[in-house]
């Protein structure tokens, strides 16, 4: 069989392509269902492609989506409420599913599942398994925890494919952060970090792709370990210890910076990133540089950031609140834009005067790495 992917531990070989053209027929029309089971909460992503007769993929059109709270590994040493929990992904997914038709169904789980015992997890996927077999809307595919490293992966083909620029010498790097874990994936030629790089065949171009994910750098679980460090939260706030915060955003950056290169040793293990190379900055990255408490938009330098977080923490927490009152996250957004700037600037060493993209959607569609997985399922379909 031509143009088999094979998924390994540390090669990834895929055939994409795009055909310019109307979609084909509802019968030949592919449906996948994928649900993104994060540390905060779980969402379901349904997509529908087509066969193309020359194995060339069309284009991947999201049907809709749908979260629910609290994360999966809530669950842990509950698996009995695990049908419960997904019946709400599992309903919706259904009704945009058309009845003479099946939906290939992913659960791939991140971070919240990667720090849970394998046991736990392997009760929770089987108690779902077992729900999902109760249904013929579904072929299941895969229900697991994937690795960081294919998260990554997942993110750059979902970028890059909505961007069209999944061509040689015009790919966009990744850079995401969730609640538990970061990812970054980009092109390069260093032969440094053998076990992060990906080969990846797309249309007939090789790409070597460093795909590297850090587990306890998302945002919440990093600011979990700095609950009761004073520098990180804005001047005043009441910490759990019952100290009020001093709001010092340099000295928090410092103390980042310990977690970030002595703990993880990102500024060790990450091969040079090429000068000029364009890196979008997706989740939540994207929600911190957007809040509006902190002034800095979509496009901004880590310099801005860093001012940005310095006037921040130091303002007054009652202030704060008065001035934003609607910003859920206002408490954290000291310590969001500390981690940020002490990954970017310190750990990945981005210039600081270059532009950093911050982007969730791309002509309206959400920036999510399930697509990433929805590609490599409609080229698996499309050759069997």
């Amino acid at each position: 069989m031509k143009n088999i992917i094979r998924i390994l531990i540390t090669t990834l070989t895929i055939s994409i392509g795009y055909l310019p053209g109307v979609l084909a027929s509802q019968t030949n029309s592919q449906f996948a269902a994928i649900i993104d089971a994060g540390s905060t909460g779980s969402r379901v992503y349904v997509y529908k492609y087509n066969k193309s007769e020359n194995k060339k993929l069309l284009k991947i059109t999201l049907l809709g989506s749908k979260k629910i709270k609290p994360g999966l590994s809530t669950l842990a040493g509950h698996p009995d409420k695990a049908d419960k929990y997904i019946l709400p992904l599992i309903s919706y997914t259904e009704i945009l599913i058309p009845k003479s038709q099946k939906a290939n169904f992913y659960l791939l789980a991140t971070a919240g599942m990667r720090i849970m015992p394998a046991q736990q997890q392997k009760n929770i996927y089987k108690k779902i398994k077992t729900y999902l077999n109760k249904s013929n809307k579904f072929n299941i595919k895969q229900i697991t925890t994937i690795s960081g490293k294919k998260e990554g992966l997942f993110d750059w083909l979902a970028l890059n494919y909505l961007n069209k620029t999944l061509q040689p010498g015009k790919t966009i790097g990744a850079l995401d952060m969730g609640g538990g874990s970061t990812e970054i994936a980009y092109i390069t030629n260093e032969n440094t970090a053998p076990g992060d790089i990906v080969n990846i065949s797309i249309n007939g171009n090789n790409y070597r792709l460093y795909s590297k994910s850090y587990l306890g750098l998302g945002l919440n679980f990093a600011r979990y370990q700095y609950s009761n460090h004073t520098n990180c939260f804005p001047k005043n706030y009441p910490l759990p210890n019952d100290q009020k915060a001093l709001g010092n955003a340099e000295q928090c950056i410092s103390e980042l910076n310990s977690l970030v290169n002595e703990t993880h040793r990102v500024n060790i293990k990450t091969p040079p990133i090429p000068k000029n190379k364009k890196i979008y900055a997706l989740s939540g990255f994207y929600y911190t540089f957007t809040a509006k408490s902190l002034h800095l938009g979509t496009n901004t330098t880590l310099n801005t950031l860093k001012s940005s977080a310095k006037n921040f923490c130091e303002s007054d927490w009652n202030t704060l609140t008065k001035t934003y009152p609607k910003d859920k996250h206002l408490f954290a957004q000291c310590f969001n834009a500390a981690l940020s700037y002490s990954l970017l600037a310190n750990g990945y060493k981005l210039d600081k005067s270059e532009q950093i993209y911050a982007k969730n959607k791309i002509k309206n569609q959400e920036i999510s790495w399930t697509l990433g997985a929805a590609i490599v399922d409609s080229i698996k379909t499309n050759n069997e």
